[in-house]
């Protein structure tokens, strides 16, 4: 005698409520995922080629999927001080992720690349469409987000903020774990007006 698996069917309605209460359970989340016929978009070099373009080569990034490095220096010898960035990374996620309004996202790369001086910005001021140099000395930083809902990485916002200025700095996310970041990156956004 076999028994066949019970098969439930749910609609939409019971299905977003569902979502709602597991978006901070990983594998509830991921067996909702699977029933949808969703499945998670994978952040590798490929993906991150394709989210920076021309950017790409001049970015150093923290994956927090596979909780490493893109590189192990940035600038001058940084491999001692990955640690610290590392601790500042995840308190930037941390931040980011508390916030009720961005619930429905989960932060999977903190990123940070050099420009011209010129450019910079200022400390947590935004600029736009930045563009990487090899001589640069001004650091700048952005995240890449996934949507907790659909398992799919968002395209990266064209709005970076200012980091470190005329700083070849071995603390690359230096300032990242401060609230003011989280903050900017959710009017960055468009959750804070």
């Amino acid at each position: 005698m076999s028994t066949k698996p019970k098969t439930y069917t749910l609609t939409q309605r019971d299905y977003d409520i569902l979502l709602s209460s597991v978006l901070h359970n990983p594998i509830a989340l991921g067996v909702l995922q699977r029933i949808a016929g969703n499945t998670s978009d994978k952040l590798d070099e490929n993906k991150m080629s394709e989210l920076f373009s021309a950017n790409y080569h001049g970015i150093t990034y923290f994956n927090f999927e596979t909780n490493k490095w893109n590189r192990n220096n940035y600038k001058i010898d940084a491999k001692k001080h990955q640690g610290i960035d590392t601790v500042h990374a995840q308190e930037l996620k941390r931040n980011i992720e508390q916030d009720p309004n961005m619930r429905d996202i989960e932060v999977i790369a903190a990123v940070a690349m050099t420009i011209n001086e010129p450019d910079y910005p200022g400390w947590g001021e935004i600029i736009h469409n930045p563009k990487f140099s090899a001589t640069g000395k001004s650091v700048i930083g952005t995240i890449v987000r996934r949507d907790k809902r659909t398992g799919k990485i968002l395209p990266v916002t064209s709005e970076w903020m200012g980091i470190h200025q005329m700083q070849p700095r071995s603390f690359v996310f230096n300032g990242f774990r401060y609230f003011d970041f989280a903050r900017i990156f959710r009017k960055t956004y468009g959750l804070e007006k």
